[in-house]
């Protein structure tokens, strides 16, 4: 039986619209005119929940690890055909070489290949990584020998391709990847070749 005006206070809004429970909405308000108590979570300050850097505390912490142990590192290489590199009968030749600096200790896997083409007689070729150690020896005769990839071209097969890849564990810190070839009996000419490494912190090398 009301009109609706009666419901209204002098300056046109909801009568009581300024209070609650019976208190003037000034009351809820700190002193920075804030919600009272809007900084606060389980009664501490938000600054609590920062830390030194004003980031979430241990934001930058996944099971206890930095951001650097989830990163992985891609490096490679690939053979510059003007090069005109051969590998020659019976001599270790450095084909291509990549490196990387790994920020704790891991493992690195490595994939590699070699393209060549016959310039003599049938010949058997190795391709082949060596892991800090950038001097090409025989694959053959150090020990213990390296991970070879082993290719043959002939008279009916004039080019041929051989590729491999395998997982080594890496200390903190920078190593270096050379890709070698090794032709057993006549001279090969290197047409394409390249060599990739990948970094990671958990794994199995064997």
């Amino acid at each position: 039986g009301l009109d609706s005006t009666a419901f209204l206070g002098a300056t046109g809004k909801a009568a009581d619209s300024d209070l609650l429970d019976g208190l003037d909405s000034t009351a809820f308000l700190g002193a920075t005119d804030k919600a009272a108590d809007s900084d606060l979570l389980d009664g501490l300050d938000s600054t609590a929940f920062l830390g030194a850097t004003d980031q979430a505390a241990d934001s930058a912490l996944l099971d206890g690890q930095p951001p650097s142990h989830y990163l992985a590192q891609i490096n490679g290489d690939q053979y510059d055909p003007a090069a005109g590199v051969s590998l020659v009968a019976a001599t270790p030749t450095l084909v291509a070489t990549t490196g990387m600096a790994a920020p704790e200790a891991g493992l690195v896997l490595l994939t590699y290949y070699v393209s060549v083409e016959r310039l003599g007689t049938d010949t058997e070729y190795r391709a082949y990584v060596q892991v800090d150690d950038t001097a090409c020896v025989s694959p053959i005769s150090v020990t213990p020998n390296p991970t070879q990839a082993l290719g043959m071209v002939t008279g009916t097969d004039n080019f041929d391709t051989a590729s491999g890849s395998f997982a080594v564990a890496v200390s903190a810190g920078a190593h270096s990847f050379t890709l070698c070839g090794y032709s057993d009996s006549s001279d090969v000419g290197v047409e394409f070749a390249g060599i990739q490494s990948v970094f990671a912190t958990v794994g199995s090398a064997s």
